[in-house]
């Protein structure tokens, strides 16, 4: 768990991004909406609806 937190927070980082905690999942919305997928730990970009 750690190290998702580690990557997450790099990306929030890198990215200059807006967070928003839902859950367990973290969402980053900018022009893009990233994902966090906990079974599959990677992250998704999806676009925004």
């Amino acid at each position: 768990m750690k190290e998702q937190i580690k990557e997450f927070n790099k990306l929030v980082e890198e990215n200059n991004l807006d967070l928003q905690l839902v859950g367990s999942n973290p969402l980053l919305y900018t022009k893009k909406r990233w994902i966090y997928y906990n079974i599959h730990k990677r992250w998704k970009c999806n676009r925004v609806i």
